[in-house]
Formats: structure tokens, C-alpha cells, sequence
């Protein structure tokens, strides 16, 4: 999409790292810098509602959305119930629900049929 740019640009190849997690969307949306990487994509739609012509980039399969850090400890009393409950957040039907009912952005062809990959 923008692989011209950036890689015509010399001056802007050193890594920035942001203080905060809003920052990527804003020094992108403000050209200071060409590519940005966040986890945290709704900021991104936040700058394209202003108005600013951002492109966002996902994996060809699609990505889950992740409400808030899921891990499964090694000494967990029930490491079976915890893969089952794992495999049940990262599920279609949940990840679907927090698209449409929380308007939450889920990038995955599934729950976002008109999402460009």
C-alpha cells in the first residue's frame, strides 16, 4: 500500500519508541513518522474518523481480539477447564458477541465480513 514511501525514506527508518499506547496512531496520523505497530487498533479508528488517511494491516487469517491479558499458569489446579475456557473467549460466538453488542473491533473475517485483509 505505502511500501514506496517507506522504503524511498531513509530518514524516518530509526525506531521511535512512544510513551504511551494512544501514541503510534497520533505520530502516524501526523506524518512524523510512516508505520506505526499497537496492539490497540481502535485508537487507529479513532484517527481515520477524524479524517486522517491511515491504512491498517492485518494478518491474511485475521486476528482475535484480546479484552485482557489470558494465560494458563503451570501449577494451575485445573489446566483442562482453563484451555477449555481459553478455547471459549477466543471462540467465533464470543468474539463475534463483543463485535457487535460492545462495538468492539474483532479483525477477523468471521466477525467482520467487510474487513480488508
Amino acid at each position: 500500500m505505502f511500501t514506496a514511501g517507506i522504503t524511498s525514506s531513509s530518514s524516518r527508518r530509526t525506531v521511535f519508541t512512544c510513551q504511551s499506547v494512544h501514541d503510534p496512531a497520533q505520530v502516524v496520523a501526523s506524518g512524523e513518522r510512516l508505520v506505526g505497530a499497537n496492539g490497540a487498533d481502535y485508537f487507529l479508528y479513532l484517527q481515520q474518523k477524524k479524517g486522517n488517511p491511515l491504512g491498517i494491516v492485518y494478518p491474511q487469517d485475521g486476528a482475535p481480539l484480546v479484552v485482557s491479558p489470558s494465560a494458563i499458569t503451570r501449577s494451575a489446579p485445573r489446566p483442562n477447564a482453563a484451555r477449555l475456557f481459553t478455547d471459549f473467549i477466543f471462540g467465533k460466538e464470543v468474539q463475534q458477541f463483543l463485535s457487535d453488542s460492545e462495538g468492539l473491533y474483532v479483525p477477523t473475517p468471521r466477525t467482520s465480513p467487510n474487513l480488508q485483509l
